[in-house]
């Protein structure tokens, strides 16, 4: 029991940890200058997707290793991220 009347619960089995959070947005009003900001500075990949919308997706390191992949968009683009509020939660046996 902590302070308080809290108590704690610590984690010593890894496969019952929270898993990886999976993506990210970047609003940019230049793309242009924030890709090559980002990938001059953290190394991260970054290309431009082949769809219908200005957006690009961004790799930050290998998918064995910790980390979050993401995306960037023009903050004046017809499509904004927004947060959802919801975390979807899966655990394969």
């Amino acid at each position: 029991m902590l302070k308080g009347g809290l108590s704690a619960v610590f984690v010593t089995d890894r496969s019952a940890a929270m898993p990886r959070v999976v993506h990210f947005e970047i609003c940019a009003d230049r793309p242009d200058r924030a890709v090559e900001f980002y990938q001059n500075v953290f190394g991260w990949e970054i290309r431009h997707w082949d769809g219908p919308l200005e957006y690009w997706l961004i790799t930050t390191g290998d998918d064995d290793e910790p980390g979050i992949n993401g995306g960037l968009v023009h903050r004046d683009s017809e499509w904004q991220p927004y947060w959802e509020g919801w975390v979807e939660w899966m655990r394969a046996s």
